[in-house]
């Protein structure tokens, strides 16, 4: 996987750096006290070489914001840097040989760290491609399978399946299996093996170095 771009947010000095684009190497210029250790700082903890990479609220949010901030901190964590990956051409096949040729949208994965310190992934999936490879992966009552005729979103089918008195056990696995794609995202089913590629923190490293004037 490679990493294309970054953004850094609610980070010391920096409340929104907007997304950066990133190449092999890239140099980042600017003003003393602009926000350039910062930002690296940030970066570095996505997926830290020599460090435990732990966001400290108490510590690194911003200031002025922290005292409203830290009364929803245990329930709604602020994101600290988003990073979207393109994922290579035989990562995209494992995903689609377990699905169908274009459940992607597009061939990137978003990857959120927030100041819980827990990762958040996801792909853009395209619910057309997504649905029937769903339904067909279930040996469903004729029924029942009928009923989902036409359907093209992933609500639609999660609808549908609330709806159904039908009490099979096929029925009630491609139930749990769309909600939990619903709650988590196609990276749910990805990240615990029911198709894998290579977990975009786990496989790759970033290593940061800042030059500054002594």
């Amino acid at each position: 996987m490679q990493l294309d771009r970054i953004r850094v947010q609610n980070y010391k000095c920096i409340e929104d750096s907007g997304w950066v684009d990133l190449e092999q190497v890239t140099c980042f210029v600017g003003k003393n006290e602009s926000g350039k250790t910062a930002f690296l700082q940030a970066i570095e903890k996505l997926n830290p070489v020599n460090s435990s990479g732990k966001f400290v609220p108490l510590e690194e949010y911003p200031r002025k914001r922290y005292t409203k901030y830290k009364t929803r901190h245990e329930n709604d964590p602020d994101p600290v840097v988003t990073a979207v990956y393109h994922l290579t051409d035989g990562e995209q096949d494992r995903i689609e040989s377990e699905y169908e040729t274009g459940i992607l949208d597009t061939p990137e994965i978003e990857v959120v760290k927030d100041y819980k310190n827990n990762y958040h992934w996801d792909f853009s999936v395209n619910d057309r491609v997504l649905v029937p490879s769903l339904i067909d992966d279930y040996d469903l009552p004729g029924p029942t399978e009928r009923s989902f005729e036409g359907i093209e979103t992933i609500d639609e089918l999660e609808s549908k399946l609330d709806e159904s008195e039908a009490e099979s056990e096929e029925v009630h696995s491609l139930r749990d299996r769309v909600k939990r794609i619903q709650n988590e995202g196609l990276s749910a089913e990805i990240e615990t093996g029911t198709c894998w590629i290579n977990n975009p923190i786990s496989s790759t490293s970033m290593s940061t170095r800042s030059w500054m004037d002594t």
